[in-house]
């Protein structure tokens, strides 16, 4: 029995993004398709991407009328096609295929075939080509595009766009169906695709958007070894476990959570014991991305001695800005620089591969980079800086921010309005501390209470302990002058300082200040007062003598 034919659509944004072709995804796209080449045949569509629209844009903008305008596009998704058959050392010298005859007798000769557009058709891009294509062999269409599922709106202008996990071919085909179709659009799926694939029934065997499909078993594990694996005789990761620290379900994560994952490892046959065991997360596109708050937390130096094995707990935060959509999470240990020792394992183990999903929470506001003093002299005003982040799905029309510490007697609040989603905003947070205990270290912990009831004018949700943000600071004892002590500026814990304060150089410096004329506008105040209060008493003095002597001599 022959080979299955697996028909792919290879978006030209994979081939040629705005920011210059991506040889490295290139490269495990390669990988990839050369590993199942034993099991399958492929016949890979190539879109026009970016140099198709800039074409098209530029007619359009010429006044070019729509169907040169696609001739334009269907001739850019044949030059990818001729580039991708080079980047696999293919040379096709009888030209890419332009008919599925053509396409058919090439197959039959080839494990691999490249091909753009087929015959001109009006309102359809290359992924209308590929699901003509999978029909005709009747067979798998795996479409790949440059997002990591589907969304609602443009991922790409629209940070508030809500990911799609299911969804049927109906609905599929509504939301397609909604875009105007233009030369060299950019959209998961073309129009005439989506109606081909709902009116042919091939959703058993159509995968769309997500690139390397586990569930097909159709692609394997990418290997992040630079010099292939050593054999798993040798030295070898067991499983990925997560350990749901802070998520209900595994692998099915939030923005910022805090993440456990624990990797078994074994090393049957090296004597040298020192080890580098790192974490990877790679996209649907095979692209690695950052997806942590600390890369650090990623990579731990391990003692792994012949013969033993040890499981190895990651513990980390979930970056608040990854984008939602589904990913690959892989372990890699190795040995010193070049990976001669070295072997990497997909997630969960090699009988079990998973994708991890990540999805916003419908309301979540977090803080992030508290920055304040660290030294905080007691009844002064304080000062800390942070970013209010909406990582959830719908705007917060308000949101409050609580400063809170038991031990300083410490309850501030301020509130924000109209956060949107995926906004950062920086504020400043300004209140007073007061304590009488010096010299020792104090949290304050920062909080947020968000999902607010309008109608209710309350909070219904507030931020989970882990998610708040803890400032450590040192309170100082105050240094109270004399000047203060004149104008009553102490409080009652500090009359231990005024022996010190009130020694003779103080007084000194005090009298002498006062006698040149060079005090302060609060002890101007409490002479003012002080020589009233003698004028009084002399001017009551003369009243009473008066009073006498009128008296004495009878006057």
């Amino acid at each position: 029995m022959g080979r299955k034919v697996i028909v792919l659509s290879l978006g030209g944004s994979l081939i040629i993004p705005p920011s210059g072709i991506d040889v490295n995804f290139l490269k495990r796209f390669k990988q990839v398709i050369l590993k199942n080449c034993l099991k399958y045949k492929f016949i890979i569509v190539c879109g026009g991407g970016s140099i198709a629209r800039i074409y098209a844009s530029a007619l359009k903008s010429a006044g070019v009328n729509v169907l040169l305008q696609n001739f334009m596009g269907i001739s850019s998704t044949r030059m990818n096609a001729r580039f991708m058959s080079y980047f696999f050392s293919v040379d096709p010298k009888e030209g890419v295929p332009h008919t599925l005859k053509t396409l058919e007798k090439n197959i039959k000769k080839q494990d691999i075939v490249f091909c753009g557009a087929l015959e001109y058709k009006p309102n359809q891009t290359s992924d209308s080509t590929a699901a003509d294509i999978a029909k005709h062999f009747d067979t798998i269409f795996i479409n790949l595009t440059n997002v990591s599922g589907l969304y609602d709106k443009n991922l790409l202008e629209y940070k508030d766009a809500k990911f799609i996990p299911e969804i049927s071919w109906k609905n599929f085909d509504i939301i397609a169906n909604k875009i105007k179709f233009e030369p060299g659009q950019h959209f998961v799926l073309d129009q005439n695709a989506s109606k081909n694939i709902l009116k042919n029934k091939m959703n058993k065997v159509v995968i769309c958007i997500v690139l390397l499909v586990v569930n097909l078993s159709l692609i394997n594990a990418l290997d992040f070894c630079e010099n292939g694996s050593v054999s798993k005789n040798e030295l070898v990761i067991k499983s990925i476990n997560d350990e749901l620290i802070a998520n209900s379900y595994k692998w099915a994560w939030n923005p910022g959570i805090n993440v456990g994952i624990k990797v078994s490892v074994e090393n049957k046959n090296f004597s040298n014991e020192d080890f580098t065991l790192e974490l990877i997360f790679v996209d649907g596109l095979g692209r690695e991305v950052e997806f942590v708050k600390d890369s650090r937390d990623l990579n731990q130096g391990i003692v792994l001695a012949n013969g033993s094995s040890n499981d190895i707990l990651f513990d980390f935060f979930l970056s608040n800005s990854i984008l939602l959509g589904s990913y690959e999470l892989y372990a890699k240990l190795y040995q010193g620089g070049g990976d001669i020792v070295c072997t990497s394992l997909k997630a969960e183990n090699e009988l079990n591969y998973t994708k991890i999903i990540v999805s916003a929470f419908d309301h979540q506001v977090m803080l992030e980079e508290v920055v304040g003093p660290s030294d905080v002299m007691s009844g002064s005003n304080v000062t800390f800086q942070m970013n209010v982040v909406n990582i959830g799905k719908n705007i917060e029309p308000k949101v409050k921010i609580k400063a809170y510490s038991l031990l300083l007697n410490l309850d501030e609040k301020m509130e924000i309005e109209n956060l949107k989603v995926g906004e950062s905003r920086n504020i400043n947070f300004n209140f007073p501390i007061y304590g009488d205990v010096f010299n020792e270290t104090r949290k304050i912990t920062f909080l947020t209470e968000f999902d607010y009831n309008l109608n209710k004018s309350f909070y219904e949700q507030n931020s989970k302990e882990e998610d708040d943000r803890i400032a450590v600071i040192k309170l100082i004892e105050p240094n109270v002058t004399l000047s203060e002590v004149a104008n009553g500026v102490f409080n009652n814990n500090l009359y231990e300082d005024l022996d010190e304060d009130l020694s003779e150089n103080n007084l000194t410096t005090f009298f002498n200040q006062s006698l040149s004329g060079n005090f302060s506008n609060n002890l101007d105040m409490g002479l003012i007062w002080f020589f009233s209060i003698v004028a009084i008493l002399i001017l009551s003095i003369l009243i009473v003598l008066f009073f006498l002597i009128k008296k004495v001599f009878n006057l």
